[in-house]
Order: structure tokens, then sequence, then C-alpha cells
């Protein structure tokens, strides 16, 4: 079974639309925000990876994403065990810095962030535009 995936993540702006989707397995697709998480820090990405791939139930996800929206930019994932040998910083003071925190962005914004995202994950890994050459890469 395939997983639609939004390279441009939805708490970012990404829609579903055909340029900004790449298709991948369950167990990628929980890769795949992995790395997102390690690499940007968001909390909505952690709980996609845990969730995918299998470390937290259901009902811990949607605690966990309704405890984040109640608290943007908290300490949203305190109930969630985490990886030990890779500590996380405190992401909170970073968050309250942001001016624009909730402000719509604007359509050509959304564009300019789907394009970046997308140009950061086409130089990583080309392995992320068909699921066969990712299951190479990580068999690896």
């Amino acid at each position: 079974m395939l997983h639609k995936h939004r390279i441009l993540p939805g708490h970012l702006g990404g829609t579903y639309e055909s340029n900004n989707v790449v298709l991948l397995t369950v167990s990628e697709h929980a890769e795949a925000h992995r790395i997102l998480w390690q690499k940007y820090g968001h909390q909505e990405d952690f709980i996609a990876w845990q969730g995918l791939s299998g470390a937290i139930n259901k009902e811990t996800i949607i605690s966990e994403v309704l405890s984040l929206a109640g608290h943007k930019g908290g300490s949203a994932g305190k109930g969630i065990s985490r990886n030990k040998g890779n500590k996380r910083p405190d992401l909170s003071a970073r968050n309250e810095l942001r001016t624009n925190k909730g402000v719509p962005k604007s359509a050509e914004h959304r564009e300019k962030i789907r394009l970046a995202a997308k140009r950061r994950w086409a130089s990583k890994s080309e392995r992320l535009k068909q699921s066969a050459r990712l299951k190479e890469y990580y068999a690896a």
C-alpha cells in the first residue's frame, strides 16, 4: 500500500497537488518524516514519524496533535518517548521569536516555500521521486 507524502508538508502549507506529492510505502513515509524532523525539528514531523512507525497509537497521535494546535511553539511532545541517543534542543524559545506566527501566507509565498522544499529534497535525494529508488537507498 502506498501513501501520498507531501514534499512541502501540510503544516507548512503544502497541498496534495501532483507536483507536491510522492508515493511512498508506510516505512518510507515514516523515514521521510524522521529525516524532516531531524533536519528541521518540526514537532508535526516527529508525531507523523512516530505514528507511521507504530511507536505511538492513534489516541496518542490525536492527543499530541491537539496539544500542538493548542500550544503552538510549546513543547507538544512531552508525553512521547524520544530516541534517547538523539536529544533535540528545546525549540520553544526559537518559535516564540517568530512575529508572523499564525499569519496566513499568500499563494505566492506558499509556492516559493514549496519550490524551495522541492529543490532541497531533489538535491538531497532523487530517490524520493520514486519509491523503488528510495528502498534501495535505505537498504544500503
